[in-house]
């Protein structure tokens, strides 16, 4: 709660100074047009995995670490089979965000691109505050929130006022990259057997090699030719991600929650 608080803050000071530019009206439409499109996917996340933290939390007091281990894997790789793909296909053919909302949108490819790159890192870093919560160290994942704000605060007052809604949303992207840096590196190293059954190491790699190589091909195509790379990245990564996790990722190996 403290940290959804927090987050609401910063996206209002953010905004606010967005606005002081002359085109600030209509980059801060620009950004919460394309933002609401990313939001989409990860919504689907918080409703289809919304068990995840009791059933981690439960695992976790029973001490079955299998169990436990089995429930990572599969949150790994939920959240990255239903975020990461469209978020790749978007950063790369960012003209299919804005399609919907008009020629006056076009301007803002680059806010596409930073906001859909947050949308790749949620798909790795999603499942990572429950897991945190569910071994009782909240006071980690409430420091983890912290850091985000603070390098969201200034990295917003640097980049806002330089490349308006480009820099708002490459601020939130860079904050929020940085600052669960040390909640990979713990979870590295408190649960390296789910971490390495969950692949996550690989999808790491494998997504920012796909997104480093989608943004260098779609800058060098137009928009239409832009989609060949876009189309291929994302369902490359999906088609490897879910031929790595299929065991994971069937119907029986569900936590039982949401067991279909």
């Amino acid at each position: 709660m403290l940290n959804s608080l927090l987050f609401s803050f910063l996206a209002w000071g953010g905004g606010v100074l967005l606005v002081q530019r002359a085109s600030g009206f209509g980059d801060l439409g620009i950004y919460y047009a394309a933002l609401r499109v990313k939001a989409v996917p990860e919504s689907l996340c918080g409703v289809l995995l919304a068990p995840l933290l009791p059933v981690l939390s439960e695992t976790c007091g029973r001490r079955d670490r299998s169990a436990y281990n089995k429930t990572v894997s599969f949150a790994f790789a939920a959240y990255a089979l239903i975020c990461i793909p469209p978020a790749l296909l978007q950063a790369c053919a960012p003209w299919l965000t804005l399609l919907p909302f008009g020629q006056q949108y076009h301007a803002g490819q680059a806010v596409v691109r930073w906001l859909m790159l947050n949308g790749i890192l949620f798909g790795l870093i999603g499942p990572m505050s429950s897991i945190l919560i569910s071994t009782g160290q909240m006071w980690l994942a409430q420091g983890i929130g912290l850091l985000y704000a603070a390098l969201y605060l200034g990295l917003g007052w640097w980049l806002i006022p330089r490349y308006g809604a480009a820099g708002f949303a490459a601020a939130g992207f860079c904050a929020m990259a940085l600052a669960n840096v040390p909640t990979a590196i713990i979870l590295l190293r408190q649960f390296p057997d789910a971490m390495r059954a969950s692949r996550w190491l690989p999808m790491l790699a494998l997504s920012t090699l796909c997104g480093t190589g989608g943004l260098l091909l779609s800058g060098a195509a137009g928009p239409i030719l832009s989609l060949v790379p876009a189309v291929a990245l994302a369902a490359g990564f999906a088609a490897w991600l879910v031929w790595v996790h299929r065991a994971r990722l069937s119907p029986a190996s569900m936590p039982l929650p949401v067991k279909l």
